[in-house]
């Protein structure tokens, strides 16, 4: 018999996940950039996809070096880390 925790159960864990891939790409960025530039107010997730509200000088420098900032973050974040792009 088929339980409804069973089917529940992936679903537990969905909003944890977004913040800790929020806290990583944070992380990501400042480390990545030296600077303490983005803050978690300053990113909003939706669809694996990060939002940035950041002047553009800082967006793209941030987008330059996304496969840096990627790689801390999933470092930091383990197999939870969700973003794939920025925009």
């Amino acid at each position: 018999m088929f339980h409804l925790s069973d089917f529940l159960a992936k679903y537990k864990n969905l909003g944890l996940s977004e913040r800790l891939s929020k806290e990583a790409f944070v992380y990501g960025v400042n480390e990545v950039l030296g600077k303490q530039f983005l803050k978690k107010e300053d990113v909003s997730i939706k669809n694996k996809i990060a939002y940035i509200k950041i002047p553009s000088l800082l967006k793209s420098e941030i987008l330059v070096k996304k496969e840096g900032i990627f790689l801390k973050a999933k470092e930091m974040a383990g197999q939870t880390f969700q973003i794939e792009d920025i925009r």
